[in-house]
């Protein structure tokens, strides 16, 4: 990936990340709950196999009723 693409994905993953806590905020489970460590470990399952595990990844697990 060359570097100025890096710096944009950076630049749009911290505005959608904005954007997200200013509408779930309030319904982001914590890092603690069962759901929230469930997806957790599968997703470091997945980014084990998917060769970018030198980036900074957070995942967050919203309680909402949509599917």
């Amino acid at each position: 990936m060359c570097p100025d693409c890096m710096v944009t994905d950076a630049a749009m993953s911290k505005q959608a990340y904005k954007e997200i806590i200013a509408q779930y905020g309030n319904r982001i489970l914590p890092q603690n709950h069962p759901y929230t460590i469930y997806v957790r470990r599968i997703a470091k399952r997945i980014i084990q196999v998917s060769g970018m595990q030198n980036l900074n990844w957070e995942f967050y697990v919203i309680d909402s009723p949509e599917k």
